[in-house]
């Protein structure tokens, strides 16, 4: 198994565990952080057609290139939910 394949699985079991102990708030929260991390990307770099998103997403295999951004993004959806769940910690 290849190191980004590797780091995308960890990033996806790591974020299915962020994911469902997250409070409702929260996962609103971190909705809207990512979107104005996008719309900042956007602004800075173009769009990406939503279809090459939605193609991965669906596909059954990845190579190496898709799985160091999927695994990017993941990281970023863990780094957000990481951080609310420490401002808001569950008593």
């Amino acid at each position: 198994m290849s190191e980004a394949i590797k780091r995308f699985a960890d990033y996806r079991q790591l974020s299915d565990k962020f994911l469902a102990r997250a409070e409702r708030e929260d996962l609103e929260e971190a909705v809207r952080v990512l979107a104005v991390y996008c719309s900042h990307y956007i602004s800075k770099f173009g769009k990406v057609p939503m279809s090459e998103t939605l193609d991965v997403l669906n596909s059954e295999t990845i190579d190496d290139g898709q799985a160091k951004w999927i695994g990017d993004g993941l990281e970023m959806v863990v780094g957000v939910l990481g951080m609310l769940e420490q401002e808001h910690p569950k008593h």
